[in-house]
């Protein structure tokens, strides 16, 4: 007879725990020496290197302490998988169901005690070496204080380990009781690893080919926060490395609960059958079909964007890849054919979504494409997100555009590139890649149009433009424009490093411009006609820091008084900026301008500095 009472319940529940811990005795010596052993091996590599390079030192322990993780993080989701499959195959054993159907014990107490056994099992060694971690490497190298490089967690630095812990912990126990819910649901353990490995690694897939499609369909599309959310929200796997705990905790609570209401209601001769709900079944197969469908669709209309049929690729390879998927998939799981008619319900289902998100999509997504906010309504707008160029921003310039005319300037920009795109009709991997694809390899001319603007009633509107060109729209040859998007005008000249010159075509058949690329003397020389007379110089001359600087001061008065469009392409100038934050991270941005013929101020410097090819002049000091 069953127990009832509390107490009773609590004490059978203590004996199938440790009974539960004894028999798996073995394993998890195993597993906490394997942990043991990595840890051990990665700090001694660590100390080795390190003594090495001893400028390097904490770079190397950084990067020893996040392999260290990594480790810990694949090994602890790798047994709570083992001990999960172990502890709950009892309910995929027909012999074993009705062995512990016959003790004197309800099945959520005998259920609910192995589910303890298996977080334990899992986690204690884990912490184990957490905290041995957290002690050893805490004195050598301040490990508390690697929050953001290790987990960019945003937490104080003395608390960050034990975050990275709680995460750990909050991911074993999420995956433990997925693992629980899987095995009531599925009759067989082939069944229940098969949905358990599909459930976290085709869903990420999907989440992320399927947030994808705006950008590659919709003008201007910006992925929000959320994205990254939606991306790891159903994968057990992830929470352990993603995602607020907070949120894993309140997932592992309703598959809990979902546990606790399914489990009377299973039959015992489910095992070693077939599944005994449904939905993991549905769900497993509706993933793998849209994997291999979104995965197909994208192969295909990035091939046929060449002939610009993509979308028919798309949707043709959506169709080809999710129905041999399903197809597939059912035929595993039913072993045969046996309800194939009746299976394809929930793919007719899914292609009828589809249907409706091309739809929505191609329309513009309910406006999102062609929304453009008044100039009453706007109080700031910027034209940046480059990190890079805010942090090397010496020159103290004002990211922010609140004056009326310019902000009315930008919404007349912006209108420009819509009709802009909407004329060219960009394909799905000019849209994907922005420009920078493996179709267009002239990604030079390509501006970073980007528009943030903040409205009054306090709300972000985001677009992003990166198909369009300098020479595209008249927005991008504006003061507004240059003087808040490029490099020259952020970033102080004393950052430049380095400057390069090259030709302006691919063919390297520029009228105006010839370069001589000497390897051996590491000394490249440049010829430029100006006025019909060449002028030679070579890289030497922008060895000397104020000659840098004077160039790109050229450059910025020309670019204000003629443009970015205006003149004849002469050749290509790259100007690289290296040491622009303040702490030990080196960050290096280019900026490419076009040199023109317009270009009075450039052109000037470079005759002072160069010497006229079959004169007698010699090359002037600058």
């Amino acid at each position: 007879m069953t127990s009832t009472t509390f107490s009773d319940k609590l004490k059978q529940g203590r004996s199938f725990f440790l009974w539960s811990l004894y028999t798996g005795r073995t394993t998890m010596i195993i597993y906490l020496s394997l942990l043991t052993f990595f840890s051990i091996v990665v700090s001694v590599f660590a100390f080795g290197i390190s003594g090495q390079m001893p400028k390097q030192w904490s770079q190397v322990w950084e990067g020893a302490a996040m392999f260290e993780i990594i480790i810990v993080q694949m090994l602890a989701f790798v047994f709570t998988f083992v001990f999960s499959v172990k502890e709950f195959s009892y309910l995929h054993d027909k012999r074993k169901t009705d062995m512990f159907g016959a003790l004197p014990a309800s099945r959520r107490t005998i259920f609910f005690s192995k589910l303890l056994a298996i977080i334990v099992q899992s986690a204690v060694p884990m912490l184990i070496i957490m905290v041995f971690l957290a002690i050893m490497n805490g004195d050598i190298r301040n490990y508390l204080s690697l929050s953001t490089v290790l987990e960019s967690a945003d937490t104080p630095e003395k608390i960050s380990v034990w975050y990275m812990m709680l995460k750990k912990f909050t991911g074993i126990v999420v995956n433990a009781v997925f693992m629980g819910f899987l095995s009531i649901c599925c009759g067989k353990t082939v069944d229940k690893v098969l949905t358990y490995i599909i459930i976290n690694f085709a869903y990420p897939i999907v989440a992320f080919l399927i947030q994808a499609m705006p950008l590659s369909f919709v003008i201007g599309y910006v992925k929000t926060d959320l994205n990254d959310f939606f991306t790891c929200a159903l994968s057990p796997y992830m929470a352990m490395s993603s995602i607020n705990p907070i949120y894993w905790g309140c997932f592992a609570l309703v598959f809990i609960v979902l546990c606790y209401v399914l489990l009377p209601r299973r039959k015992a001769e489910c095992a070693q059958s077939h599944f005994a709900f449904k939905a993991p079944l549905i769900i497993t197969k509706l993933l793998v079909s849209a994997a291999a469908g979104m995965v197909m669709a994208y192969l295909f209309g990035m091939i046929l964007s060449a002939f610009h049929a993509d979308k028919i690729g798309f949707i043709a390879g959506m169709l080809i890849g999710s129905f041999t998927a399903y197809f597939v998939i059912q035929i595993i799981f039913a072993k045969g054919f046996k309800g194939f008619g009746k299976g394809m319900i929930p793919y007719a289902i899914l292609i009828v979504c589809f249907g409706v998100m091309m739809l929505v999509l191609n329309t513009g997504l309910f406006g999102y494409e062609s929304y453009v906010p008044k100039a009453e309504d706007v109080e700031s707008v910027s034209l940046v997100t480059d990190d890079m160029v805010k942090i090397g921003n010496k020159n103290n310039v004002d990211f922010i555009i609140t004056d009326k005319k310019q902000i009315e300037e930008c919404i007349a920009g912006q209108k420009d590139a819509i009709k802009c795109l909407k004329k060219k009709s960009p394909t799905i991997a000019e849209l994907s890649f922005g420009g920078n694809n493996v179709l267009d390899f002239s990604y030079y001319d390509y501006a970073p149009l980007i528009f943030t603007y903040k409205l009054k009633d306090g709300t972000t509107v985001n677009r992003n433009y990166g198909l369009i060109k300098s020479g595209d729209i008249m927005f991008t040859s504006t003061d507004t424009y240059l003087v808040h998007t490029n490099s020259l005008f952020l970033i102080d000249p004393k950052n430049a490093e380095e400057v390069v010159i090259d030709y302006y075509s691919e063919d390297e058949s520029d009228e105006n411009f010839e370069a001589d690329y000497n390897d051996d003397e590491d000394v490249d020389e440049y010829n430029i006609k100006i006025d019909g007379v060449k002028y030679n110089f070579n890289d030497e001359l922008f060895d000397k820091e104020e000659n840098i600087t004077k160039i790109i001061e050229a450059l910025k008065k020309d670019m204000l008084t003629y443009g970015t469009i205006k003149g004849d392409a002469i050749c290509e100038i790259f100007i690289s900026y290296g040491d622009i934050t303040d702490d030990d991270l080196s960050v290096i941005d280019t900026e490419t301008v076009t040199l023109r013929s317009t270009y009075k101020n450039t052109l000037d410097f470079i005759k002072k500095s160069a010497k006229a090819v079959g004169d007698n002049k010699t090359k002037k000091s600058v």
